[in-house]
């Protein structure tokens, strides 16, 4: 006896001190609120919610299987988990979270001794499927896409604690340890609520019109890069986790790549013009066919012999003339521009998966002799849409480089951003400027964008996409318009993508008129002036 009772006070104290302490305390995690996040105008996108978290205390369960039997049904889980939940070794065991009040409150109601109800948080966002793939979802472990993800550590809060003493029937005595928790911060975003789902409806009628895989969509100050909308057709359900499809739940303009078309034809413009090497006056011959190499280049207009200014090129959107243009500036000059404007390269907006696109420069093993026909019209480089409406901003701002960003504070507090750089003239700007603004005419290829009472700037594309045989498909297309408005002091640039649309297939067709409806939406509401 005297042996033993050495053993059990020298040699096993630690765990039988360790065993009491579990049987004598209780430890309950107090869960920080996680911030909000608002829009523009302090309207909730996403917040945490009241919601239960049932807890057990194994040892103190005395039928495991009768109250797994009684919880199961108001859990809405199977028995056998439940019961599994129950039996598991330690003194403490998370059933089940996210209940509504109610349903915890039931729970209590059902008295079962082992088994009590904790208050926590359940993240919600209130207009459902607005704005879901910009604010991303959270896990167990915090932000797991999108703004939820990028700005994960300032959303979050410090849990608290409580530990209680406890009598053997695992009644509270008293708190032998107190600490609140702290909420996380709230994150205040560049987006407008309004302009978000007025774009989203858009894009999902675009879609639905033409047929299309998808639509997508960004609205963007020029002059600060602020993101005031951005989506894709078809979206997702946040609220709805058994339909989740994490396809649709990718931020695609962020994440996604596509050969851009015409819409890239400014970048050998800018680049020509800033160089010295043309005016918007200068005068090119384009033949009904160039060949370069072994490639046969045409227009998507059937044309004889025309003499043509720059400015006639980029409006009738000829490929010929755009090229001939790029010859003018030279392969390395041109790769040299591409870069400049951002392309192959992440912009800094404030989304994770961020993709820099990819093109072929000068002297890799890349280039091709035909990289000078292809390049110039759009076709052998990849972009992002954010990097398309980033180019477009430099034009409408009068010749600089931006930083697209989501967040406009964080727990009350300013982001700031890098300063922009300047990539072009003022006069560069304002000569491309001019000649976007004839592409959005009657006899322009983007006359569609047209938008009542407002002077329009803006390109329209159309780029053959690469089938499964590895080929440029003669039957699907990528048609997008890029542009901005008031062209005669810009607010806003627009970018719109629709992929694959199984009737029409010109991006003047196609995009242009979304591009109007959602600049027609976004003027009215913003109250911008006519101009």
């Amino acid at each position: 006896m005297v042996v033993r009772a050495g053993w059990l006070g020298i040699v096993d104290s630690g765990t039988l001190s360790a065993a009491a302490a579990a049987q004598q305390q209780q430890t309950l995690a107090l869960p920080a609120q996680r911030g909000s996040i608002t829009d523009r105008n302090a309207s909730q996108m996403a917040f945490d919610r009241l919601s239960d978290t049932v807890i057990a205390t194994p040892y103190q369960v005395i039928d495991p299987a009768q109250a797994a039997s009684q919880l199961a049904p108001l859990l809405h889980m199977a028995q056998p988990d439940v019961l599994t939940k129950l039996t598991v070794s330690g003194g403490y065991s998370v059933v089940a979270t996210g209940l509504s009040q109610a349903e915890g409150t039931a729970v209590r109601h059902l008295a079962i001794n082992g088994i009590s109800v904790q208050d926590g948080f359940t993240r919600v966002l209130p207009q459902g499927d607005v704005g879901a793939q910009a604010l991303g979802l959270v896990g167990a472990n915090g932000g797991i896409s999108g703004i939820e993800a990028q700005y994960n550590p300032e959303l979050t809060g410090i849990p608290g604690e409580v530990v209680q003493n406890a009598d053997p029937q695992g009644q509270a005595l008293s708190v032998a340890k107190n600490v609140m928790p702290v909420a996380g911060a709230n994150v205040q975003l560049t987006l407008d609520e309004n302009i978000q789902a007025n774009l989203e409806a858009i894009l999902a009628s675009t879609k639905a019109q033409f047929g299309a895989k998808a639509v997508s969509g960004v609205v963007m100050q020029p002059q600060t890069g602020a993101i005031l909308g951005m989506a894709t057709s078809p979206g997702y359900d946040p609220n709805n986790r058994r339909t989740f499809d994490p396809a649709r739940a990718r931020v695609r303009t962020v994440t996604d790549t596509f050969e851009p078309g015409s819409i890239f034809k400014i970048v050998t413009m800018a680049g020509a013009i800033q160089e010295g090497l043309v005016t918007p006056n200068t005068k090119f011959v384009v033949p009904p066919v160039l060949h370069v190499y072994d490639l046969k280049l045409h227009d998507a207009e059937s044309h004889g012999t025309a003499v043509w200014p720059v400015s006639q090129i980029l409006e009738r959107s000829s490929n010929i003339g755009t090229v001939e243009v790029a010859q003018r500036l030279g392969a390395r000059s041109l790769t040299n521009w591409i870069k400049a404007f951002g392309f192959g390269q992440l912009t800094g907006v404030d989304l994770p998966g961020e993709s820099t696109g990819f093109f072929p420069e000068f002297g890799s093993p890349q280039w091709s002799g035909v990289s000078i026909a292809n390049l110039p019209i759009g076709q052998g480089v990849s972009a992002t849409q954010i990097q398309i409406a980033r180019a477009y901003a430099a034009i409408a701002n009068g010749g600089v480089m931006i930083t697209p960003h989501f967040v406009e504070s964080i727990g009350g507090h300013p982001v700031v951003y890098p300063p922009g750089q300047r990539v072009i003239s003022t006069a560069t700007a304002h000569a491309l400027n001019s000649m976007l603004k004839k592409v959005v005419s009657v006899n322009g290829t983007g006359d569609a964008a047209t938008v009542k009472g407002y002077t329009v700037a803006g390109k329209t594309g159309t780029a053959q996409v690469i089938g499964a045989n590895g080929k440029y498909s003669n039957s699907l297309f990528m048609s997008s318009f890029a542009g901005y408005v008031p062209a005669n002091h810009p607010q806003m640039v627009i970018v719109v993508t629709v992929d694959e649309p199984a009737t029409g297939t010109f991006g003047g067709t196609v995009a242009a008129p979304a591009f109007s409806q959602i600049a027609s939406m976004a003027l009215v509401h913003l109250g911008i002036a006519p101009g």
